[in-house]
């Protein structure tokens, strides 16, 4: 649901013109969305963080609708909003899945050099 969420914040071009407007206020809307969806899909210390990070990029999207007015603060705070769900989702397993293909590559490299 999160991710829903911020598809649609990713849509700027549509939302950031009306920077400053009562329309800016659907990216509040949205931002509730998100915290909420992140706060349902509770996984303990992960989700704190997860929503820590989500909370700067919805900051960040906030100052880019009413203070600064800047389309690439705007995609930025979206980023980081992805990264902040992306934490809670799946980020540890590809996290994990790379981890373990380095320390194999790592592991298969050394025993190449030892049989020569």
């Amino acid at each position: 649901m999160a991710y829903s969420g911020v598809v649609t914040l990713c849509s700027g071009h549509t939302l950031y013109p009306n920077a400053g407007s009562s329309s800016a206020y659907i990216i509040l809307g949205l931002s509730v969305f998100i915290l909420s969806s992140l706060a349902f899909n509770y996984k303990g210390v992960r989700t704190i963080i997860s929503f820590l990070i989500s909370t700067i990029g919805i900051a960040t999207l906030m100052m880019s609708q009413f203070i600064i007015m800047s389309s690439t603060l705007y995609y930025i705070g979206v980023v980081v909003l992805v990264c902040g769900i992306w934490y809670n989702g799946s980020f540890f397993y590809f996290y994990n899945k790379l981890k373990h293909s380095i320390r194999h590559r790592f592991l298969n490299s050394n025993k190449i050099t030892h049989d020569s």
